[in-house]
């Protein structure tokens, strides 16, 4: 399976858990009109006695949708403020049997043909006007409509006429119910494929991290939350060490190569929702980690620093290193004693990689502090460097 094929497959879903997420939606919405509205409507019916089951079992009746209802209810709020999506599914396949159900009980329950024809009239607005369709369930629905109205016409309920008025009403509901399907499907299409443009034009397409232009983007909508709120941030900015000497030594292929491996790294320990990567420069990368202690980002940088050296690529002949090493600034601040802006933390820890790479690189500095400095063994670096030159 290629990637485009990949793609195609994630957009689909993607398309899915949001139509099912509206139909939730739609469920809570739904629900809610069925408990201040139609139980009173309900109410009515049963004190007027134009029902044809007992008061007992009316009330019967009402008492369990109300609960049913509240049930759903409340099941469809917290499906979509937990957005737990794999729920999506089982959860409308249920509400809608239990609402079928009792819709099809409600309109066997009539006295007169007026009091069924308007039954099945919400019965039909229920299942062609709440719910987004598609295609397969609404077929089902038409069937069901169907056979509920040929029920009614051998029990002598509603006679030839009104089946036809019935029928004709179905016919228009479920039209009704396929272009609303569509326009969303097409809403939610072009929505998708906007997404799809904005994603590519702010993503290094190399190393799939941010760019530039997405790091804007994000740091505009991340940064004002993160003063108001009074979070712990902490800005590194990362640099290849001598990544011109390895260009000069392996080419701009193998340089390529180099820096997507690194930024795999990147993006492996970026991993929480919260943290972003981006590539401001050649070699040069920028995180932004939101709450997170001062000590907990230090822990993180030299983690970082170490998958990255332990990966053992092999560098340039004349290097400090045998292999590829990272040099690192960081600058950390909580936010809630010192409300500053993005482009002086970013400042500060640009200057902090300014001391790291004066030092002698493969380090990490911090508030004028050292950290994580690599120095390779004596008299291992001659043999590594032949070991990862034979390698080539």
């Amino acid at each position: 399976m290629n990637r485009k094929e990949r793609g195609s497959i994630r957009q689909n879903a993607n398309l899915i858990t949001r139509l099912e997420r509206e139909n939730v939606r739609r469920v809570l919405l739904a629900s809610a009109i069925s408990v201040l509205v139609l139980s009173p409507v309900w109410l009515g019916h049963i004190l007027m006695r134009d029902l044809r089951m007992s008061v007992m079992l009316a009330w019967i009746y009402l008492a369990v949708t109300d609960l049913l209802e509240i049930c759903f209810l409340a099941s469809a709020y917290y499906l979509l403020r937990s957005k737990r999506s794999e729920w999506y599914t089982r959860f409308l396949c249920c509400y809608w049997i239990v609402e079928e159900i009792l819709l099809l009980l409600l309109g066997f329950a009539g006295t007169s043909k007026m009091s069924i024809m308007m039954k099945f009239l919400l019965f039909v607005a229920g299942g062609c006007l709440v719910p987004i369709i598609p295609p397969i369930p609404q077929i089902m629905s038409i069937v069901s409509e169907v056979l509920i109205l040929g029920a009614h016409m051998l029990l002598g309920n509603l006679d030839f006429e009104r089946v036809v008025y019935a029928l004709i009403i179905v016919a228009f509901g479920n039209v009704v119910a396929r272009q609303s399907y569509l326009n969303y499907i097409k809403q939610l299409a072009d929505y998708s494929r906007l997404t799809d443009v904005t994603r590519q034009a702010e993503t290094d397409q190399m190393t799939k991290l941010l760019n530039r232009r997405g790091l804007e983007r994000r740091i505009s909508s991340v940064w004002p939350v993160c003063n108001r709120q009074g979070t712990e941030v902490a800005v590194i900015m990362m640099d290849i060490d001598n990544f011109k000497k390895y260009n000069d030594s392996f080419g701009h292929g193998a340089g390529d190569t180099c820096i997507q491996k690194v930024s795999t790294v990147l993006m492996k320990q970026a991993k929480r929702t919260s943290d972003i990567a981006a590539r401001v420069g050649g070699e040069e990368f920028l995180i932004l980690l939101t709450g997170i202690r001062q000590e907990d980002a230090v822990r993180w940088a030299m983690e970082c620093k170490k998958t990255i050296e332990d990966m053992q690529i092999p560098h340039a002949r004349n290097n400090f290193l045998p292999y590829v090493s990272v040099s690192m600034g960081i600058c950390h601040c909580n936010l809630k004693r010192d409300r500053r802006e993005f482009w002086e933390l970013r400042s500060e820890a640009d200057r902090s990689l300014y001391q790291a790479k004066e030092a002698g690189r493969a380090c990490i500095f911090m508030k004028d502090q050292m950290y994580a400095r690599t120095m390779a063994e004596f008299g291992s670096q001659e043999r590594m460097k032949e070991r990862a030159f034979r390698s080539i």
